[in-house]
Parts: C-alpha cells; structure tokens; sequence
C-alpha cells in the first residue's frame, strides 16, 4: 500500500520543469500523503509534497525529507534524516515518538524539495 491517498496511491507522474522558480532544474513529482500525522506541523494531509526522484551520488544531510519504499510507486514514509552514514539512513517523523527502522540509500526513492500549503 503507498503513502499517497489520490492518483492511485502513487505520486503523480513526473513532469520536467526548466524554469520552475525553484532555482532546481529536474523531473518533479507531487502528491498528497496519507493523514498519518508523522510529520505534523511541517506538512500534513491536506498538502501537496513536492519531490524530486532520488539518485545515488545526490547530496543528502541531517535534516533532509525523503521519501522510502520498494518502489517509486509503494512509499511507506516521508520523514526526516536523523543520521546518515556508511549507506544507511535513519529517519523519524517530525510528531513521532519514536525513530524509524534504519534504511538503506537504495530505498529512498525521492527528496522532497517544496510543500504546497
């Protein structure tokens, strides 16, 4: 099951933005996450998380959101990188207790870049 209640639980398709204002040049994606409430009050169920898909090699930090899952299309979270190192990435919801199980580089599918409020 995706993270993502329209579009068939999957972000939209992707469109390329040359000039988007962003000052980022790239293939963008957005959609609508789940009222999960991990990430309250950065972002909830009634906005729209715009992403960029995750490449190995790209720059990521603490304090980056990404997306994880399997597949581009089956996200299970969107949460903040807590710690970063030797290719595992540690993550946890803003409003969560508890930090998430450790991932690995190859399951960040995006990096998300802007949330429309």
């Amino acid at each position: 099951m995706g993270l993502f209640e329209q579009w068939g639980n999957k972000p939209v398709p992707f469109t390329r933005f040359e000039n988007s204002g962003l000052g980022i040049t790239g293939e963008y994606t957005a959609g609508k996450p789940l009222d999960t409430r991990s990430m309250l009050p950065v972002f909830g169920a009634s906005h729209i998380v715009i992403m960029v898909k995750y490449q190995l090699g790209m720059f990521l930090q603490k304090g980056d959101i990404i997306a994880t899952g399997k597949s581009p299309e089956q996200i299970d979270r969107i949460h903040r990188i807590t710690d970063i190192r030797n290719g595992i990435v540690k993550t946890k919801g803003d409003n969560n207790l508890w930090a998430d199980r450790p991932s690995q580089l190859s399951d960040i599918q995006y990096v998300v870049v802007g949330i429309k409020y």
